[in-house]
C-alpha cells in the first residue's frame, strides 16, 4: 500500500486512537464497583470512560481502515494554504464556550442558559451568505433544536441519573 501523505497522516492519528481508547477501556475495567453502595456494573464510575473510550478506539480504527483503502478526509490533490485557515470561527467557539461555563459557574439557570448558548452557537456557524428570510428559518430553527436539547438534556440527567443540574 502507498500511503499519501494525508492518508499516512490519517492512518497514524487513527492508530494513535485506537491505542489510547484502548487504554481507556482497559482502565476502566480495572476501576472498582462499589457493590456495598448498591452499585452494579451498569451504575460502576468505569461506565462511562470505558463507553467513551470505546467510542474513540472504533473511531480510530474507522480512520486508520480508510487511510489504509487510500480514502483518507484529505485527497492526493487537497493543498491547504495556512494563510486562508480563518481563526475567527474557533475563537467564536472558544468565547461562546466559556461564556456558557462562566454563566453556569455563577449560578444561572440551566435550561435557559442551555437554551440561549445552543441557539447562539448555532446561529453563529450558519449564518453566513443567508438572505434576511434564511435567516429568520435559521433562528426559528435553532431556538425550537435548542429547547428540545436543553430540556432533553434536563431530562435525562435529573430523571435518569439523578443529577442535579444548576
Amino acid at each position: 500500500m502507498i500511503f499519501t501523505k494525508a492518508s499516512r497522516a490519517d492512518f497514524w492519528t487513527g492508530l494513535f486512537w485506537v491505542v489510547a481508547g484502548g487504554a481507556i477501556v482497559a482502565m476502566s475495567a480495572r476501576l472498582p464497583i462499589p457493590r456495598h453502595l448498591g452499585a452494579s456494573a451498569m451504575t460502576s464510575p468505569g461506565m462511562v470512560p470505558g463507553l467513551l473510550g470505546a467510542a474513540l478506539l472504533a473511531l480510530g480504527m474507522i480512520l486508520s481502515l480508510r487511510a489504509w483503502k487510500g480514502r483518507s478526509v484529505l485527497g492526493p490533490d487537497d493543498i491547504v494554504d495556512p494563510a486562508s485557515v480563518s481563526t475567527r470561527r474557533p475563537v467564536v467557539a472558544g468565547v461562546l464556550m466559556v461564556s456558557y461555563a462562566l454563566a453556569l459557574t455563577f449560578g444561572l439557570p440551566f435550561t435557559p442558559l442551555t437554551v440561549l448558548f445552543v441557539t447562539l452557537f448555532i446561529m453563529a456557524f450558519n449564518w453566513q451568505g443567508q438572505n434576511p428570510r434564511q435567516k429568520m428559518i435559521t433562528c426559528g430553527g435553532a431556538a425550537v433544536m435548542a429547547m428540545v436539547f436543553a430540556v432533553t438534556l434536563e431530562f435525562v440527567f435529573e430523571q435518569l441519573f439523578f443529577v442535579r443540574l444548576p
